[in-house]
């Protein structure tokens, strides 16, 4: 079974080692899942609706597919195994399916640039921690994905660790990471 998600963010742990945020539609579980510097650049790009001087690798395939009047159709993150996140990215052409295997980061970038909807198996959801545990308190979370960041020269970046207002520590995801054992 899936579970549609939809990004919530793209936040930093301590370690300032980007992280993707996937969130379900009430937002009360949370999905953290640690991506690439360049990864996180073209998510947020794309979430911003900004276009690069020149086309990223994802533009690139994008154009690619769409030459062979190919599209996305949707992104599933598959499995954790080890700590690593599986994803696939299912792709249709001419009324045939194919899935390729995919890592998260790549096909959620892929997923924003087309708006194709993203779902997480039920098995690897389960694993999905509420917002009191992943960011300290239940009445803060990361900031909304739509929420403009400060403007930065040179573009598009992830946005400093979120501070806990009531607690006044900021959130260390790394932490967390090590903790928890997710796989």
């Amino acid at each position: 079974m899936l579970v549609p998600v939809k990004i919530k963010g793209i936040e930093v742990d301590a370690a300032m080692q980007p992280v993707l945020v996937l969130t379900d539609a009430a937002e009360t579980r949370f999905l953290p899942i640690w991506i690439g510097p360049f990864e996180a650049f073209a998510i947020g790009v794309a979430l911003k609706a900004e276009r690069p001087e020149r086309p990223l690798a994802y533009d690139l395939f994008l154009a690619i597919l769409s030459s062979f009047q190919a599209s996305v159709r949707q992104v599933v993150v598959e499995q954790l195994k080890d700590g690593i996140f599986y994803a696939s990215l299912h792709v249709e052409q001419n009324g045939r399916s194919f899935v390729f295997d995919a890592r998260p980061s790549d096909a959620v970038a892929m997923a924003v640039r087309t708006g194709a909807p993203i779902y997480v198996h039920r098995r690897v959801w389960e694993t999905a921690l509420p917002g009191d545990q992943l960011y300290g308190t239940k009445a803060e979370g990361p900031a909304d994905a739509n929420a403009k960041p400060p403007e930065k020269e040179g573009g598009a970046e992830p946005r400093p660790p979120e501070k806990d207002a009531k607690r006044g520590k900021i959130i260390d995801l790394t932490a967390l990471r090590r903790n928890k054992d997710l796989s």
